[in-house]
């Protein structure tokens, strides 16, 4: 690669990036293995499976409840926010890995969904 350079002077900016990969690289793969796992895991663990799971979107959307005259809330929801794909992240395995990296790195992923 050094060969192919057109100007001589970045040929030592080439080799000082290449040596920065080479030693970051393993580091890399011990993250990507660390954030592989506790995607895996929370997909397992926080996945809805069925119906009646408190995992279940329907069961983690916001509802809102009017009050009465007398000051009693109706026990009624009068608006419901209908779940979508990103009221858990964790029903689907690459949202999974995206809300474990968001996580990790202190990013708020609701800034983004």
């Amino acid at each position: 690669m050094l060969f192919f350079r057109i100007f001589p002077s970045f040929g030592k900016y080439f080799v000082i990036i290449t040596g920065v990969a080479k030693e970051v690289f393993p580091f890399l793969v011990v993250l990507w293995f660390i954030v592989f796992g506790f995607a895996h895991a929370f997909f397992i663990l926080l996945r809805s499976s069925e119906s009646n799971n408190e995992n279940d979107p329907w069961s983690l959307t916001n509802t809102y409840n009017s009050y009465n005259s007398d000051g009693s809330i109706n026990p009624s929801p009068t608006l419901v926010q209908t779940p979508n794909s990103n009221t858990n992240m964790f029903n689907w395995f690459p949202t999974s890995l995206l809300a474990i990296y968001l996580f990790l790195t202190g990013i708020n992923f609701y800034l983004f969904f």
